[in-house]
């Protein structure tokens, strides 16, 4: 199953394959070296040399060499370089020596994310250097968890967004909101339930050193997901290469504005965050370098309409000769990474902070640090390398390095449930209690991440962190079988059941909410109750009176089930909150009793709150339905089957084009001299007989002698522009994509006339519905908030002798043959927006109760104690709670009262 999983998450990734696999060759040999097998320079060049050194290394793996270099082999070699180094490390004083309890607790937190019994006890008795092998030998791709349903669905329409009124924009925000939750849920059982945290403690690190917040993105959700399984991908491999897959994140490229920089306007955001930051440090550059990085980082920007895919566009790249630390040249991102790479400061800049996060971050050994680092260059930056080397250093094993790490919120929430094996009954509040700790996963407070060491114990989070520890077995005893939710698909297709899924902001108390089902009486506009709840106290709320406010993106939410008669008949569902209490000091910001809900299942309808109309006494009212910031109703009637078998209420003829929005996405005021004026227009949805795209921008040009031309793009299409491939006559772009153009005439160019002749039957038939669809779309575009924002009108008015003399030659052009049956449709598909609901109920129900460390939940602090005696036998059970003997508790102390310890919060 986990290799399903990566295998589907590998196809969403944008990889620059060619990058990759160029180096492959090199990786290798680097391995080869590093093992002691000679093959001379590892310059990618493969001789007889590199081919008997691999020979040598996979029969030390007893397995056969292959007979070409993927990323397989690189895994492969990394593990006999592993084998080899452990060989050597056991040889050593410091790694020769047998693994106590309080041995194995520190390399597991510092490795990984808490500690438990059953891996603690897996590596005590062995040798240090077994040990450490162990661990880097764990380092892999495997997922535990199923990733979130939103990253494989078609991908949002980030990019005519702007052209939404704002009652639409606002549930795109909640869409792209309840994707980030999911997400961060998502990681955190990932973290509670795999039995290999070295990786999550990884992804954590870069997560930190390439920080990137939901936040300052646009909502952008399935960014932060790209960028979440690249770090995935690469994070354990070549540090240079990781740089240059980040230098095309979609992600990265948002957040430090890379997206906009263009020749002539390079910004210069990304290019100095990558040095000060990310690969050097401050003080290893100048004002020049930034300026001229910047140069080179130009081109780099996004396709919004292909799911955030990465993509170089040459005319927006400075080409010309830029200087470099004493380079010049005509450098680009790979060039400018490549010279990054050439300072002695890059490999002494991500040592120490890997030291920082691996060994110490107050004792700091310079001339170990030193070593570290030549060891990872002279690697060529393998991250294996530097990873071996900080573990098994004699400082790492030193006892003066114990106890000086601060514990972060992930490590004190996630470390905790790890190592006790006990998941608190409302661990779905998990990314909320981080948040409150300090550590919002996600969404890292700026450029810089999040600061660490001391401002994790400042004195409000120290406050917040004993509570939260003072109260972690408050839910012990309550029982597995609460956790379980039925199988998801059965649950709901259940017709004798209401879900409702909910979240909560306590306020002395939780919010008490109800579910009343309506019957429209016969003849009038009247309603009657024909059901109702009991009344429900919501649980899991955030505590807005001790941290104040929530972010919408941040709602800890979760799921109530009532039973009914699936007989009811019923024409309207409300959800009541009943208990209002407003408000904490500061008004309602300061802390407030507010009730969310997200969807409700009654019988075989889903209904989306987003959909229903809300009545409360707030002056924001129904601005925002579901969010319920004071007592009042949420009333929902427009709802769907979730038995996925409606067909589409749509009555689209043959040959008619269909579109679910059409948007005006900017142009050029039409001036006669120019030989190439542009108008670009946006179509969501777009359907015609067997062809359907997701997005698709066509653009009207036209031409100082008259000709006015449709542009069809490969960059613009979503998914394959037409069904019949790219004809031979297509134009090729300097980026390799390809593209037509349509001619209206007159004075039709003999290529133009080409591309149409070669196309297929059926896609002339699409380009002339979309021909005779453009005066319609002229029309409709006017209708958004782009066609306001961007000066259509202006834009517009200018090309009216243009429109003008479209309208005159549609009728008598070739296209007029192939004029569609009816009129163009522009409507939402409704099977679209059901399958799109289904799958955020499925996700939001599959999300089961993680198992901590992959073994079934402990239920009592008497069964955690119980585990932990019988696991480690004689050893003093404070050795694996703490990192330094306990400062007010006794050691031998049970392991409930021991994390209320002050010392706890250290590793």
């Amino acid at each position: 199953m986990h290799r399903l999983i990566w295998l589907g998450l590998i196809c969403l990734i944008t990889l620059n394959n060619q990058l990759f696999a160029s180096g492959l060759e090199k990786r290798a040999q680097v391995y080869l070296n590093l093992s002691g097998i000679d093959v001379g320079a590892a310059d990618g060049l493969v001789g007889p040399k590199t081919r008997r050194g691999m020979l040598r290394a996979f029969e030390a793996l007893e397995s056969k060499a292959p007979d070409k270099i993927d990323s397989s082999t690189i895994d492969a070699l990394k593990q006999n370089y592993f084998q080899n180094m452990a060989a050597l490390w056991s040889g050593s004083p410091h790694l020769s020596k047998t693994v106590t309890v309080a041995d194995a607790r520190h390399l597991l937190e510092r490795s990984g994310i808490g500690a438990s019994a059953n891996d603690i006890a897996n590596i005590v008795g062995r040798t240090r250097a077994d040990a450490v092998l162990e661990v880097l030998s764990g380092y892999s791709q495997n997922l535990s968890v199923a990733l979130p349903s939103f990253i494989f669905l078609q991908p949002a329409e980030y990019w005519i967004r702007w052209d939404y009124d704002e009652f639409d924009r606002q549930a795109f925000r909640v869409e792209r909101d309840r994707e980030i939750a999911e997400l961060k849920l998502w990681w955190v059982r990932q973290m509670i339930q795999t039995d290999q945290s070295q990786n999550e403690r990884l992804i954590l690190f870069w997560t930190n050193h390439f920080p990137t917040a939901y936040s300052a993105i646009d909502e952008e959700s399935l960014a932060i997901a790209k960028q979440h399984l690249m770090f995935r991908t690469f994070g354990f491999g070549n540090f240079r290469e990781m740089v240059k897959q980040l230098i095309r994140d979609p992600a990265m490229l948002n957040y430090l504005d890379g997206n906009d920089s263009r020749k002539g306007a390079p910004n210069e955001n990304l290019a100095r965050e990558l040095m000060e930051l990310f690969v050097l440090g401050e003080g290893n550059y100048d004002e020049f370098a930034v300026k001229e990085a910047a140069r080179a980082l130009t081109g780099n920007t996004v396709n919004r309409l292909k799911g955030l895919q990465f993509r170089f566009a040459p005319w927006r790249h400075d080409p010309n000769n830029k200087t470099l630390f004493g380079n010049r040249g005509r450098f680009d991102g790979d060039d400018l990474v490549d010279i990054l790479f050439q300072q002695d400061a890059a490999s002494l800049f991500l040592t120490k902070k890997m030291w920082r996060t691996y060994v110490s971050e107050y004792i700091l050994d310079d001339a170990e640090i030193a070593r570290i680092a030549n060891a990872f260059r002279a690697s060529d930056y393998e991250i294996p390398v530097l990873i071996a080397e900080l573990f098994s250093s004699p400082i790492f094993w030193d006892e003066s390095t114990r106890g000086t790490i601060v514990k972060s919120p992930v490590d004190l929430v996630i470390g905790t449930i790890r190592a006790s094996g006990f998941l608190p009954i409302d661990w779905q509040r998990i990314p909320n209690i981080m948040a409150n700790l300090g550590q919002n996963i996600f969404e890292p407070p700026n450029v810089a991440g999040w600061p660490g060491g001391d401002a994790w114990v400042s004195p409000a989070n120290l406050l917040n962190r004993t509570q939260f520890l003072i109260s972690f077995f408050n839910t012990q005893g309550d029982g597995i079988s609460t956790l379980a939710i039925e199988d998801p698909e059965a649950l709901l297709k259940r017709n004798d059941t209401i879900i409702v899924r909910y979240g909560a902001e306590d306020f002395r108390g939780p919010p008490v909410f109800r579910v009343k089902l309506h019957a429209q009486r016969t003849g009038t506009n009247s309603y009657k109750a024909v059901w109702q709840s009991p009344s429900a106290l919501a649980l899991g709320g955030h505590d807005s009176e001790l941290f104040g406010r929530l972010q919408e993106s941040d709602i800890p939410w979760r799921l109530a089930q009532f039973e009914i008669d699936p007989r009811l008949e019923y024409d309207k569902v409300t959800v009541e909150f009943t208990n209002d209490n407003c408000c904490g000091p500061g008004g309602s910001d300061g802390g407030d009793r507010n009730f969310f809900v997200d969807w409700v299942k009654v019988g075989k309808q889903l209904y989306l709150a987003q959909d229903g109309r809300q009545i409360s006494n707030c002056q924001n009212n129904n601005q925002n339905p579901g969010h319920l910031y004071c007592q009042g109703s949420l009333i929902m009637t427009d709802g769907v089957s979730t038995a996925r078998d409606i067909g589409s209420p749509l009555d689209i003829k043959e040959d008619q084009l269909v579109v679910e929005r059409v948007a005006f996405e900017g142009g050029d005021e039409y001036d006669p001299l120019n030989d190439w004026n542009n108008l670009t227009i946006g179509l969501l949805n777009v359907r015609h007989n067997e062809y359907e795209q997701p997005a698709l921008e066509i653009e009207l040009v036209a031409r100082r002698r008259g000709e006015i031309l449709m542009e069809i793009s490969e960059v613009n299409c979503a998914t394959d522009c037409l069904l019949g491939g790219w004809p031979k006559s297509s134009d090729t772009w300097d980026d390799g994509s390809r593209a037509i153009k349509i001619s209206l005439g007159p004075r039709e160019e003999w290529l133009h006339k080409q591309q149409y002749l070669n196309l297929t039957e059926k896609d002339r038939q699409l380009v002339s519905a979309l021909w005779m669809s453009v005066p319609d779309f002229v029309e409709q575009m006017q209708g958004g908030r782009s066609f306001k924002n961007r000066n259509g009108e202006a834009i517009l008015s200018s090309w009216a002798p243009v429109i003008e003399r479209l309208n005159n030659r549609l009728p008598k052009s070739r296209f007029a043959s192939k004029t569609p049956l009816n009129p163009l449709l522009v409507a939402k598909d409704p099977s679209k927006r059901v399958e799109g609901m289904m799958a955020m109920a499925m996700s939001a129900v599959k999300a089961a109760a993680p198992w901590p460390t992959g073994k079934s939940p402990i239920e009592t602090t008497a069964a955690w104690q119980s585990v932990t005696e019988r696991m480690l036998g004689g050893y003093d059970i404070a050795d694996y709670i703490l990192a330094l003997s306990p400062v007010v508790q006794i050691s031998s102390a049970p392991p409930e009262m021991l994390i209320t310890d002050p010392v706890f919060h250290l590793k």
